[in-house]
């Protein structure tokens, strides 16, 4: 759910619930345009929000948090 808007950029399912998830994918399967639209949604998400650029500086500022202030 961190990465995903249901209907957007992927599916979200409950957690458990394989009647919900195997319906989901049955879905999938007989909607060739929908699996399209939402791989292309979903890798241009990812793509735009995880650059290298970006996962360095939530790094750098993870690795200060833990570290405390310095004295």
């Amino acid at each position: 759910p961190e990465l995903v808007e249901d209907g957007v950029n992927g599916l979200l399912t409950p957690a458990g619930d394989d009647t919900v998830l195997a319906a989901a994918l049955v879905g999938l399967y007989a909607d060739e345009e929908g699996r399209r639209r939402l791989g292309e949604a979903g890798r241009a998400h990812v793509c735009e929000r995880y650059t290298r650029e970006r996962f360095a500086a939530d790094l750098e500022d993870a690795l200060l948090a833990a570290r405390g202030p310095v004295a």
